[in-house]
């Protein structure tokens, strides 16, 4: 009687684990599920090591017509890619922006690895997980929103050619606090004159119902001088604050 009670309790408990098992794996997701989703690369998987990506600037987005448009650090990158219903991937590198991004720079090692995806599928929690050739490891990547609009200002002057473009998106919550930057997005305008658009992304988890966030601009020459600056606050997000077509005016300091 008790031998077979505790096969029954041994065939349930295996039955369960298998159960769980099965909820907590990564199933295979279409190609509609990649696009229209900014991911960021935050965690890289291999044989022997575990890393988080402190540095926040790689990201790609998935086009519906097969084009992917990629942050590699500082640089801008284009290229394409097919998706196949078992869950199999191929990411082809296209025109990058060629900008030295300074030393520790991870770009570059984000495009290799991409060159190197053969699959992908989603976690539990949502996070797109890509399968790199030779069961060498994975990158782990979470959904981003993004905060987007123009750059302004009022006088009549020609923006030099060279300049650099720098969006924060802060955390303004706490009154006697520093502000903490949820996301930023610099870019080159390469002789492009206002308006100038922008998007800074920032993860989900981040936003509190109850919290102050603002954007921030910077417009600084080669040298780092200060040329133009946002010199009021622009809510967005919270309390009926737009995360599109938001408008930031600069001024000369």
């Amino acid at each position: 009687m008790y031998l077979r009670d505790a096969r029954i309790l041994i065939i349930g408990l295996a039955a369960l684990g298998a159960m769980l098992g099965a909820a907590g794996a990564q199933q295979p997701v279409d190609a509609t599920s990649l696009t229209g989703t900014t991911w960021r690369w935050d965690f890289q998987d291999e044989p022997n090591k575990a890393t988080n990506i402190l540095s926040p600037n790689q990201t790609i987005l998935f086009e519906p017509d097969g084009s992917y448009f990629a942050q590699a650090d500082c640089n801008s990158v284009r290229g394409g890619y097919s998706a196949q219903e078992d869950g199999s991937i191929d990411i082809t590198p296209g025109p990058s922006t060629l900008v030295w991004c300074g030393e520790g720079t991870l770009g570059d090692e984000f495009m290799r690895l991409l060159d190197r995806v053969i699959s992908y599928s989603l976690s539990p929690l949502g996070d797109l997980v890509l399968h790199l050739d030779d069961e060498t490891g994975t990158l782990t990547l979470r959904a981003l929103h993004e905060v987007t609009g123009t750059v302004i200002y009022l006088p009549r002057v020609a923006l030099p050619d060279d300049v650099t473009v720098t969006v924060t998106l802060e955390d303004v919550s706490l009154a006697d606090a520093p502000s903490v930057e949820l996301g930023r997005h610099t870019f080159y305008p390469q002789g492009a004159q206002v308006p100038l658009r922008f998007s800074v992304s920032y993860l989900a988890q981040a936003i509190g119902e109850s919290g102050r966030y603002t954007i921030r601009v910077r417009i600084t020459d080669p040298d780092g001088t200060l040329l133009w600056v946002s010199d009021t606050s622009t809510p967005v997000i919270t309390g009926g604050n737009p995360t599109s077509d938001v408008e930031v005016r600069v001024v000369q300091p």
